[in-house]
Order: structure tokens, then C-alpha cells, then sequence
């Protein structure tokens, strides 16, 4: 090829150069896999990949060649996947491309080029012959879908006509279901409409093996792909879709007990799992675990890729002060992520722990108080619990509007025949706040 190779000459060179690298490519992307979604993220991402790959930077008419080509790689891939829908077996599915950092220098290098192509093809019948004879050994079996007719009755207008179709983009959201792809500055974003569970769990599933994948939209929600973090899980866990939850792994063990919120409490058996407990009582397996966050904290929770799907507009992933309102049956109202948290029971006799940090308890009778650090206090119907004096001849401790006993670690308080527990307390410490002493 000479430096005075025309533009119509360029525009051809793409053409025969553009589809045997972007169908090598999805070959490569997608040989000997299974799965609908996993061929048609494979087939983005390779096609990704083979478009950073064009390095042509030196000024001769090669450059415009490469620049051309890495320019209409996504577009041909883009075109395999409209008219590979069938062999995707993604029925009413649609690829559909926006990748603004490649399609910035189209319109100023390709249609000058393209221009003198298309001329040439309708008044030079040799011109016309070539072009078609290198597209029918090179690609006639992935851009004959632009054609009505057989390439034998292909004329210099239909050709034209085919080759533009592949500019036609439709910038309206189709209907059916429909996967949008928009690669900017080397981050590809996804966004699914209309998808059923079982297709949103393939997607999740295949985005994020894509370290260059940062977002997914499904369903007109859109989530930042981030990486799996306990406390992030944990103050997001109402702005994870649901689906991500159905491909997660949480670790229970049997004989654990688990609130199961208004259903009280349940007892793990042997080989129970979180999301067959949770559809047993009418639950996602999201919603039971809002009850029982606690499984977050000690990093029981893992999701695909260890990466989490979040909603872009949530805000406060990383405060560790945490309020836990019980229901009015029998809960467990645990949190240890060593904030400053608010634990209020609602009756039930609930089991309320607040691990480390300053935790506020408000309790009734019969629930059990639980703090691994003793820094805090403790309302018992609303007053808060200070201590007492010891009555030598009684042997408990007189204050707070009723009684306190202490069992070694175990302090006991008593009021109208109501009882509160509090373990692991230490009269040294003045655990919570409360200050249990002999008279002066």
C-alpha cells in the first residue's frame, strides 16, 4: 500500500480488515462456553479488548486504517449481537451500543473515507466486484442479515445500503428485554430491561468476573459494582437487589438461633440454609437477613466475585452507629461492628447485644442485655438503670425504683415482679453505667 492510497481504498481496507478482527474476536470471546449472558459479556468484553489492542499511532495512511477499524469493532460487534439473538438464545434481546470515547473520532475520520467508498462502489464496477468479492470470503455469514436478497443478487445500491445500515442505530430504549452496553474511558457500564430473575442472576453473574465493568442497570435501577465490604453490605443492605442475595453464600450453623422477626425466633438444624429458612416463613433472603445483620458483622456473607451490587445513590456505607428496633414477639437485636448503636426491644423478652462502642439499651421484662465492653446505659421502661446500695440484711442492691442481684458476671434487676438481665457485667467497671456498691 503506497502513501497515496485514496480514501476509497482505506474505506475498503476497513472493511475487509473490520470483520475478520471482530469476528476473530467473538470466536476467541466466545469458544466452548455456555450460558446466553456469559456469551454476550464475553463477546463485549473481547471486543473491548481487541479495540485497545489497535495501537496504530504512526501518520501514514496505515494510522487512519487502525483508527478507523478500532472504531467500528464495537459497531460490527454490536451488529453480531442483533442478528445473533437466536444462537444467544436470548429471545427479544437486544445489544445495543454507546461507547462515546470510540465513537468521538467516527464521524470526523470514517465518513470522509466512507464518502469516497460508497462512490466508487456505485460507478466502479470493478471497484464494486472486489468489495463484494472480499466481503463474501471474508464475513458473508455475519453482515448477510443488513441484505434482503442472496449475495449473488447484490447490486452496487444494496451494498451501499447494507454496509450504512450498520450506522442506524436506534437511540430508543427497545422494547422487550434489552441489554445496553456504554464503554467510557475504558469502564463498561451494563443496563438489562425487563429481565426475570433467573436472567438477572446470569448477568450479576457474568458482569462482575469484569474487573472493567463499574455499573449494571437492571431493570431501570441502576447499582455501583464495588468491592464486598462487611460494613458496607451492612448499612446497604436495602440497596442491594434482591436477586444478589439468591447468588450469595451465608455461612449458619446449626443450633444458631435466628430472629425471624414477628415469627419470633428459629433454631438452625442441620443442613438448613438461610434462603430455605427464609422462603419457609415467607421471606426473601434478603429480609431475613435485615433481621439478623449480625451474620454481616462477622463476615458470614460473600457474593459473587466478592463484589456487591449497590444503588448509586445510596449514601452512608460507612457509619458504624446503628439503631435496631425489635418487633413485639421474641427477638435478637445483635450488632458487632463496634459502633454506637441504639437497641430498642419491643417486648418478648428479647436477647439485645451491642458489642463494643457506647450502646444504648432500652429493654422490659424479661429481655437479656449483653455487652462485650461495658460502655453504655440501660433504660428499663424508659428509666434509665444507675445502681444501688447494698442491703447487708437482704444481700441485693436497693435502687433505680427496685432491686439489683449479682451472680458472679450476672446482674439481675428486679422491679414489681418484672426482671432484667445483664450479663458479662463487672461491678469494678460499673458496667453501663450502673454503679452497684455497699453503703458508705
Amino acid at each position: 500500500m503506497s502513501d497515496s492510497i485514496t480514501n476509497a481504498e482505506i474505506g475498503k481496507t476497513v472493511f475487509e480488515e473490520i470483520y475478520s478482527l471482530a469476528m476473530s474476536g467473538m470466536a476467541a470471546a466466545t469458544a466452548s462456553v455456555e450460558g446466553k449472558a456469559k456469551i454476550l459479556i464475553n463477546g463485549v468484553a473481547g471486543s473491548i479488548a481487541l479495540t485497545k489492542d489497535l495501537g496504530f499511532s504512526s501518520s501514514n495512511p496505515y494510522e487512519k486504517i487502525g483508527i478507523v477499524t478500532g472504531n467500528l469493532i464495537d459497531i460490527i460487534v454490536l451488529n453480531k449481537f442483533k442478528s445473533a439473538r437466536a444462537a444467544f438464545g436470548m429471545s427479544e434481546i437486544t445489544a445495543h451500543f454507546s461507547s462515546k470515547d470510540i465513537l468521538i473520532p467516527l464521524y470526523t475520520d470514517y465518513v470522509s473515507v466512507a464518502d469516497d467508498f460508497y462512490s466508487r462502489i456505485l460507478t466502479e464496477d470493478g471497484f464494486f466486484k472486489e468489495t463484494l468479492e472480499g466481503l463474501k470470503n471474508n464475513a458473508w455469514d455475519n453482515i448477510k442479515y443488513m441484505f434482503s436478497n442472496s449475495i449473488n443478487d447484490i447490486t452496487p445500491d444494496s451494498l451501499v445500503s447494507g454496509i450504512k445500515s450498520i450506522f442506524d442505530f436506534d437511540e430508543s430504549v427497545p422494547s422487550g428485554k434489552t441489554i445496553s452496553v456504554d464503554n467510557e474511558n475504558g469502564k463498561i457500564n451494563f443496563e438489562c430491561f425487563s429481565l426475570d430473575e433467573d436472567e438477572s442472576k446470569q448477568i450479576i453473574q457474568e458482569v462482575t468476573k469484569h474487573d472493567q465493568i463499574k455499573q449494571l442497570s437492571l431493570n431501570s435501577q441502576t447499582y455501583n459494582i464495588v468491592k464486598e465490604d462487611n460494613l458496607i453490605v451492612r448499612n446497604a443492605i436495602e440497596h442491594i437487589p434482591t436477586v444478589s442475595f439468591l447468588l450469595s453464600n451465608i455461612l449458619i450453623r446449626t443450633n444458631e438461633i435466628l430472629d425471624i422477626g414477628e415469627h419470633g425466633l428459629y433454631k438452625v438444624k442441620s443442613g438448613d440454609t438461610m434462603s430455605e429458612i427464609a422462603q419457609s416463613f415467607g421471606f426473601t433472603t434478603q429480609q431475613l437477613l435485615k433481621y439478623n445483620t449480625w451474620l454481616i458483622d462477622e463476615g458470614r456473607v460473600s457474593f459473587n466475585q466478592d463484589k456487591v451490587l449497590i444503588e448509586t445513590d445510596a449514601t452512608i456505607l460507612n457509619v458504624k452507629n446503628h439503631t435496631l428496633i425489635g418487633t413485639t414477639a421474641e427477638d435478637r437485636l445483635i450488632d458487632r461492628n463496634g459502633g454506637d448503636d441504639i437497641l430498642i426491644g419491643n417486648g418478648g423478652g428479647d436477647y439485645i447485644e451491642g458489642g463494643k462502642g457506647f450502646d444504648t439499651y432500652y429493654t422490659n421484662s424479661g429481655d437479656v442485655v449483653n455487652d462485650s465492653d461495658g460502655k453504655g446505659r440501660v433504660y428499663f421502661e424508659n428509666s434509665v438503670l444507675t445502681g444501688g446500695v447494698l442491703n447487708e440484711d437482704s444481700g441485693v442492691y436497693e435502687g433505680s425504683g427496685g432491686i439489683y442481684t449479682l451472680n458472679g458476671s450476672t446482674l439481675t434487676f428486679t422491679k414489681d415482679d418484672k426482671t432484667l438481665t445483664i450479663k458479662n457485667y463487672s461491678i469494678s467497671q460499673s458496667s453501663l453505667g450502673i454503679n452497684v456498691k455497699k453503703a458508705a
